[in-house]
């Protein structure tokens, strides 16, 4: 065999071996470009389904405070105990199936404003005691505001700023507080 022969075939072999090895990479970086775009197609699945859940549980949320709502305002009349006791107790299970929707909404703001609404609304005598600065349609406006803070979360707007009423129902909610703290330890000074 004559040199050309095999500078031939070493040729030949150099350039399957450097073909191999331009397909494998090629194949490489077609796979890591397939896995990239799996990855960010999961990212945006999940973050979808995310979006999603938590517009659910605005969803819900809003659902369940318009129920509280309809609740407040069936709030019986007169002297009747037993009316009253069981109309107590409704609203008591509603504002828990509220407590248990709100830690599934998302955004930290929104959660810890409803929360704060529904805490007050549970204090529904003391909102309306002039004694507490209450008033009779503090109970209203806190109801409209958590609704169109819920609402921006549904419609991807930003929380409105904190109304007034909020405010007023935390003032009313921490001074109803004290003063059960006092009357606790002037009753449990009165027996020592």
């Amino acid at each position: 065999m004559d040199g050309s022969v095999w500078i031939a075939a070493v040729s030949g072999l150099i350039g399957a071996g450097i073909g191999g090895i331009a397909s494998i990479k090629a194949a490489a970086h077609a796979q890591r470009g397939q896995i990239q775009a799996m990855q960010i197609q999961m990212e945006t699945a999940a973050h979808l389904r995310s979006r999603d859940k938590s517009e659910a549980a605005a969803e819900e949320a809003i659902r369940q405070l318009h129920i509280i709502k309809q609740q407040y305002w069936t709030h019986p009349r007169g002297g009747d105990q037993r009316l009253l006791s069981s109309w107590e107790e409704l609203l008591r299970k509603q504002m828990a199936q509220m407590e248990l929707i709100t830690p599934r909404l998302r955004d930290v703001e929104l959660r810890e404003r409803v929360e704060q609404i529904v805490e007050a609304l549970a204090y529904y005598r003391e909102l309306r005691d002039p004694s507490l600065d209450g008033y009779p349609g503090l109970a209203y406006e806190l109801f409209r505001h958590g609704l169109d803070c819920l609402g921006t979360a549904v419609r991807h707007e930003s929380l409105p700023d904190e109304i007034q009423a909020v405010r007023d129902a935390a003032g009313i909610v921490a001074e109803y507080n004290a003063q059960m703290e006092e009357e606790a330890r002037s009753y449990e000074e009165g027996y020592h």
